[in-house]
């Protein structure tokens, strides 16, 4: 099964694509972390409580990804990857606040990432630490330099339309085939 991860910082249109990918039948896995996130908003975001927001979203994501790797699917589209949560984490808290999850993310394959571009900022009511379009691009290039470090080269996708976004997915993870 191939896994095709959309990633990049908030607001740069990721879910709202996966919905158009989704709408065309193809299976997705949605974002987990505005969940959690959304469940603990009243939790103080103490270094303990980032450390437990951390752990929650890497193990439901893991979880859901294995749940997705026992269906016959031949690719799954997600709605940010492994990597993602630990990108911000490696931007608030710092190197040793991933260093327990890397082995088991190198262990984790992905077949494509795509690096959405930034939208115009837009809080939508609700944003974890997210305040602006500055603290959205340095998110951005947290999680884009993680997947590199980690020996992913990611796949651009440009500002357009929702349709042309999910085309240019479409067209990159399908090349090739008959």
């Amino acid at each position: 099964m191939k896994k095709i991860v959309l990633t990049g910082g908030p607001c740069s249109g990721k879910t709202t694509t996966i919905e158009e990918i989704s709408m065309r039948g193809f299976p997705v896995l949605g974002e987990v972390a505005k969940g959690i996130v959304a469940a603990r908003r009243d939790f103080a975001l103490t270094s303990e409580e980032s450390g437990i927001r951390q752990d929650m979203i890497f193990r439901r994501q893991s979880a859901n990804e294995a749940e997705m790797e026992k269906k016959n699917y031949n690719e799954v589209f997600l709605d940010r990857g492994l990597i993602d949560g630990l990108g911000y984490s490696l931007l608030y808290s710092g190197e040793d606040s991933i260093k327990k999850y890397l082995p088991a993310v190198r262990e984790k394959k992905y077949d494509f990432i795509f690096c959405m571009e930034l939208l115009p900022f837009d809080s939508g009511g609700f944003r974890g630490r997210e305040e602006n379009d500055e603290e959205a691009r340095r998110i951005q290039y947290a999680i884009i330099g993680l997947y590199k470090r980690l020996g992913y080269n990611s796949i651009f996708v440009p500002k357009m339309s929702i349709e042309a976004r999910a085309d240019l997915i479409l067209k990159k993870v399908f090349e090739g085939r008959d």
